[in-house]
């Protein structure tokens, strides 16, 4: 056995460098032809390995809860930071926490996997909502709604498309077909003189053509 650090140890090879993981032995950790780990001598799992290089990194290993009884499974590791910028302390302490999750039935590597995966869906579930609002707003539904009206009533593609372009997407561009309420419809009549009746009828009309188409077709 070879001391290299006030407790800290580095063992022949094939055995097990056990010793007290502390600021002044992890310091004094001195690299070696390969890369070696001393586990800590009052927290199980818990080790700082040490690289060719001269890298030292905290990690904690365990067994799979759902693989105790397979033996022949090779223990996971969690690393848990370099020792340039984690003290001892804080490792132990995260360290701590993933024994307790262990202890408790928890794999921690599965357990970070899971919560990954449930981000990236909570992640996707956003992005196709804000697709979905971006592309469901009157600006956005313009030109497939005038593409239906050319179609299915060609004579009033330019009365819809010059009614839409000049009276209505400039104050309702950007909202939602499912937001325009009566309030909104209000909202865009008011801005146009009690004496302009036939604009305001249609208006009027244009709008509620294309709420209807939108609730036919999306």
């Amino acid at each position: 056995m070879k001391l290299i650090a006030r407790d800290a140890y580095v063992m022949p090879r094939g055995e097990m460098a056990k010793g007290s993981i502390s600021r002044r032995s992890v310091a004094a950790l001195q690299s070696q032809p390969k890369e070696f780990i001393l586990w800590d001598s009052s927290l199980k799992g818990f080790g700082v390995r040490v690289s060719p290089t001269g890298r030292k990194t905290y990690l904690f290993q365990y067994r799979s809860p759902k693989l105790t009884k397979k033996r022949t499974v090779p223990p996971r590791k969690v690393t848990l930071g370099s020792a340039d910028a984690l003290t001892p302390e804080k490792a132990r302490e995260s360290a701590k926490k993933l024994a307790i999750a262990v202890a408790q039935g928890i794999d921690p590597v599965e357990a970070e996997k899971e919560n990954i995966n449930q981000l990236k869906l909570e992640r996707d579930a956003r992005e196709r909502a804000a697709h979905e609002a971006n592309t469901r707003t009157l600006d956005a539904l313009k030109d497939p709604f005038l593409e239906h009206v050319r179609v299915a009533a060609s004579a009033s593609h330019q009365f819809c498309e010059a009614t839409l372009r000049l009276h209505i997407l400039p104050i309702l561009g950007e909202l939602r077909i499912e937001d325009l309420t009566k309030s909104e419809v209000n909202r865009i009549l008011s801005q146009l003189s009690v004496e302009q009746t036939a604009l305001r009828r249609n208006v009027f009309a244009v709008l509620r053509w294309m709420a209807s188409w939108a609730v036919d077709t999306l």
